[in-house]
């Protein structure tokens, strides 16, 4: 954080970085539990 503001970064811009970087990670998170999921059901019933 005191990196940021030593290079004059906005906060709003720290925030909408924040924001963004926590979307991305969590569908990312999201597509890799079904994915996990999925794998895991169709060996039960194979």
């Amino acid at each position: 954080m005191g990196f940021l503001l030593y290079f004059e970064v906005d906060y709003l811009d720290i925030g909408m970085y924040a924001i963004g970087l926590w979307g991305f990670i969590g569908l990312w998170n999201i597509e890799r539990l079904k994915k996990k999921s999925g794998q895991t059901s169709k060996s039960i019933f194979n």
